[in-house]
C-alpha cells in the first residue's frame, strides 16, 4: 500500500499531467499518418482476435492497434476519445515513473520533483498529442511496468 503522502504527490502528479496537455481535446486527427492508422483504416473496427492479428502486416504494435481497436469500439471515428486514451495513457505514464523515481531515489520529494519535471518536458509533447505516435507511450509504459514489476 502506497502511504498517503506518497498518493497524495501522485494525485498532483497526474492532475499536472492532465492540466499540461488539456488542449489537445480540440485536435483533430492529422492528415499524415493518422488517416492510415486510424481514420482510413477498417481493421481496427472491430474487436475480434483473427481480425486484429491480419491488421498486423500493416505495421506490427500490436497493442497500440488494440488501443486504437478499443479506441474505435467506444468512440467511433470522434478524436476526442482517442486523445482522452493518449491523455490517460501520459497519466498513467508519468504515475509509474513516479513510483520508479521513489524506489531508485528512495525520497518521495525527490521522486515528486523528478516526475514533475518528466511531466511538463516538452519531448513528451509530440507522443501524447499525435495520435500516430502512440506506440511511444505504449512502449514506455511497458517499458516502466518492467522495472516496477
Amino acid at each position: 500500500m502506497i502511504p498517503r503522502a506518497r498518493r497524495i504527490l501522485l494525485a498532483l502528479l497526474v492532475l499536472l499531467s492532465l492540466a499540461v496537455y488539456a488542449d489537445v481535446f480540440g485536435n483533430r486527427f492529422t492528415n499524415w499518418d493518422d488517416e492510415h492508422l486510424i481514420v482510413k483504416n477498417t481493421m481496427i473496427r472491430s474487436l475480434d482476435p483473427l481480425r486484429l492479428l491480419r491488421s498486423f502486416h500493416l505495421s506490427y504494435p500490436p497493442l497500440t492497434v488494440f488501443t486504437h481497436c478499443l479506441d474505435y469500439f467506444f468512440w467511433g471515428l470522434n478524436p476526442v476519445g482517442y486523445h482522452v486514451t493518449d491523455l490517460l495513457l501520459y497519466a498513467l505514464i508519468v504515475a509509474a515513473f513516479y513510483l520508479l523515481a521513489g524506489r531508485i531515489a528512495g525520497d518521495a520529494r525527490a521522486a515528486f520533483a523528478a516526475a514533475a519535471l518528466f511531466a511538463v518536458h516538452p519531448l513528451h509533447v509530440e507522443s501524447v498529442a499525435w495520435l500516430s505516435s502512440r506506440k511511444d507511450g505504449v512502449a514506455m509504459l511497458c517499458y516502466l511496468a518492467a522495472f516496477l514489476g
